[in-house]
């Protein structure tokens, strides 16, 4: 699992590149990103911004957190083949 730190008030977009699971011509139709945080509560709505397909690659804009917590964040891609991939991410908020 890819991982990355960040303090509680940065708000910055990280990019999950689903090209390498693509068949070609295949495109990324829909996509969802989620967040629960060490405790697997659903913190989607305090941790992610927004997110949005950017041809191959689901772009999520990170943003808050609680100092010292960890959050899994999982983005998931639908394809116009009827795939669907999964990549999961950690992201550590300190006050540094």
């Amino acid at each position: 699992m890819k991982s990355f730190k960040k303090q509680p008030n940065e708000r910055h977009p990280i990019n999950i590149d689903f090209t390498n699971l693509l068949d070609v011509g295949e495109t990324i139709a829909s996509k969802t990103a989620t967040a629960v945080d060490s405790a697997a509560v659903d913190k989607t709505s305090t941790v992610v911004h927004s997110s949005e397909i950017d041809g191959s690659k689901i772009v999520v804009v990170v943003k808050a957190g609680t100092d010292g917590e960890s959050y899994k964040i999982t983005i998931r891609a639908a394809t116009s083949s009827g795939n669907v991939y999964e990549e999961d991410v950690l992201m550590e908020v300190n006050e540094e």
